[in-house]
């Protein structure tokens, strides 16, 4: 990428947005690019300082946050970032939807999802 940093801002974001894991912020990271998110985007921004991939401004502060990071040393966040981008993959995720559904898919120690369940039928009264 010719890019130094991914920016990700919202000025009102819905609730929606504001809780949203959008792809165009894993492009960014899977592309060993910090990012700088604005605070009103709760989820990245808690995404972001967890991991130290990045900055979050309030919307209001962006332009200033921008022109600080012309000084500063991105090179820094990419190992962080790279580091991220290897377990934010889909294949780390279905090891844990296996586990909540799988349980899920089980009543009285016989698997729901198995060809030789049970069949149950529900009628509506």
């Amino acid at each position: 990428s010719g890019a130094d940093i991914g920016i990700f801002i919202a000025e009102a974001p819905p609730l929606n947005d504001r809780w949203a894991l959008p792809n165009k912020f894993f492009e960014f990271v899977h592309s060993g690019l910090p990012v700088l998110v604005s605070d009103n985007l709760e989820l990245l921004s808690k995404i972001v300082a967890e991991h130290d991939i990045g900055w979050s401004a309030p919307y209001a502060d962006i332009p200033r946050k921008i022109e600080a990071l012309v000084e500063t040393d991105v090179e820094s966040y990419r190992a962080r970032v790279r580091g991220y981008a290897r377990s934010a993959v889909w294949e780390e995720d279905a090891l844990v939807f296996e586990t909540v559904y799988g349980h899920a898919g089980t009543v009285g120690g016989s698997d729901l999802m198995s060809p030789n369940a049970p069949s149950r039928r529900i009628s509506a009264r």
